[in-house]
């Protein structure tokens, strides 16, 4: 993918690396700060309506990312937002499950996450 970034040059080529370090720059910050967000969702609709909603935002992001084409359909970045933004949101309604262990919780909540 970015091959067309590289011009004269055999990829992967220092253009190529640089958009995919930005790339990632912005989607990890991205998720660092959805987690309030995705926290004030679960607190104001439940675990499950949030579950629901997280995971469709990163079915989304995993589709975009599904047909992305560097040259004719670039939406890598978009793709890539969309689970970092909806991907805390999945973990922080699914820890609770770990309630339904209560001899292993703790083993059960760090499977989880």
């Amino acid at each position: 993918q970015f091959a067309e970034l590289c011009v004269n040059v055999k990829a992967p080529c220092a253009a190529q690396e640089a958009l995919y370090h930005w790339i990632w720059t912005v989607s990890s910050s991205t998720c660092l700060a959805s987690s309030l967000l995705t926290g004030l969702l679960l607190d104001a609709l439940g675990p499950r309506v949030c579950a629901t909603a997280c995971t469709t935002g990163v079915l989304c992001g995993c589709a975009l990312i599904g047909v992305h084409d560097s040259s004719s359909f670039n939406v890598l970045l978009p793709g890539m937002i969309c689970i970092s933004v909806f991907g805390p949101g999945v973990q922080n309604a699914c820890v609770h499950t770990s309630n339904l262990f209560s001899t292993r919780r703790s083993t059960a909540s760090s499977m989880i996450i």
